[in-house]
């Protein structure tokens, strides 16, 4: 199925709420392993990893309940104060492409 990313209206204080959901990769040969070499995985895709595992920013960006999605809240919040914490910039809209990169899609 292919990757889908979801963004919703707003959960009504003002602040979008969008959601990037990725359909199941099977082994497209990005990033996997040749032989019994270890996998690759790109810095951003770790740093992505890390950032929605660290539960102190699930106020600004989360998985969703299927862990299938990545939820985005609060996106100036997010660029303030998360963003930047894991990657070189802080540009919401250059994550979300980075993303797109890896299969993710937004929906409204």
């Amino acid at each position: 199925s292919p990757a889908t990313t979801h963004a919703d209206e707003s959960d009504g204080d003002g602040a979008e709420d969008n959601s990037l959901e990725h359909g199941d990769s099977k082994g497209d040969g990005k990033g996997g392993s040749r032989g019994n070499k270890v996998p690759v995985t790109s810095r951003f895709l770790l740093n992505t990893y890390n950032m929605l595992e660290d539960h102190s920013n699930d106020e600004y960006v989360s998985w969703n309940e299927e862990g299938n999605a990545i939820l985005l809240h609060k996106l100036h919040h997010l660029s303030e104060m998360v963003l930047p914490k894991y990657f070189k910039h802080s540009n919401v809209s250059s994550f979300v492409r980075q993303l797109n990169m890896y299969g993710f899609t937004r929906h409204k």
